[in-house]
């Protein structure tokens, strides 16, 4: 087919099917159909959507499905009379004197920092490990260290 009569009938084509969609979108909004008649409901049922329970007992499941075990519970039985709770004194909180880390400096021939440090408003130089006061450095970094104080554990960071 030449291609000036191809364009004609694919131009047709598309007009026919504008009018079809046209014609179907105006059709909806004027074509309005009044409603003749309106049917009540009339039912002998309730409206209640729950007419009656729906429920069972679960039983304790004693079988173990991954590993093919059945499992065996023991209740005991205690009267909250016969039991005594002991309860331990808390262990005295120790104090921290006042720390301030101002950094640290490294030394090319050793491969452990010094830190400065203001412990009760005295001036100290320590490396890891070491232990002042009854302070000892775990860990020095960039921007914190890391001391501990008997038991406890405090980072402390660059002033």
């Amino acid at each position: 087919m030449n291609k000036p009569l191809l364009n004609k009938v694919l131009i047709v084509c598309l007009l026919v099917i504008w009018a079809f969609v046209g014609y179907s979108i105006v059709n909806r909004f004027l074509d309005v159909a009044p409603i003749n008649s309106v049917s009540e409901f009339t039912s002998s049922k309730k409206l209640n959507p729950v007419d009656s329970k729906d429920s069972f007992v679960l039983n304790n499941l004693n079988r173990d499905p991954f590993l093919d075990s059945y499992i065996t519970t023991e209740v005991e039985t205690s009267s909250p009379m016969d039991s005594k709770t002991t309860y331990a004194n808390p262990p005295a909180a120790t104090t921290w004197p006042n720390i301030k880390y101002y950094g640290f400096v490294k030394n090319e021939t050793s491969k452990i920092p010094l830190i400065l440090l203001k412990i009760d408003n005295k001036m100290k130089r320590l490396r890891r490990g070491t232990t002042s006061e009854n302070l000892t450095v775990d860990a020095i970094y960039k921007d914190s260290v890391v001391i501990s104080h008997g038991k406890q554990t405090r980072t402390f960071p660059r002033q």
